[in-house]
């Protein structure tokens, strides 16, 4: 029988701090995916027509990730990532920004 072959994952980036991580959202579903991608893109490019122009995508289609639509896999993508036991937690780069607190 083979041996398995042993994954070396030290070339990936560490997972983020226990502060960075304070900043962050916990992400299961699409929704939840959307409604992070949409505060931080009105955060950091304004309007969507603006964003999309400057992301190289369509208007379409950054309101329809921001909405959680399906038509990306990204359901697809969560769910499995769930099944196998991991989180998704999206943290800003920038150590100043949280998702935690109103920006207002």
């Amino acid at each position: 029988m083979p041996r398995p072959r042993t994954l070396d994952l030290t070339r990936l980036d560490p997972p983020p701090t226990d502060a960075a991580v304070a900043r962050g959202a916990r992400v299961v579903t699409p929704e939840e995916v959307g409604t992070v991608v949409r505060f931080a893109r009105a955060r950091a490019l304004g309007r969507q027509r603006d964003a999309a122009l400057r992301l190289g995508v369509s208007r379409g289609m950054l309101s329809g990730f921001e909405q959680g639509l399906g038509g990306t896999q990204l359901d697809l993508a969560l769910r499995v990532l769930a099944d196998l036991g991991l989180d998704v937690v999206l943290v800003p780069r920038d150590p100043n920004v949280s998702l935690r607190v109103n920006p207002r």
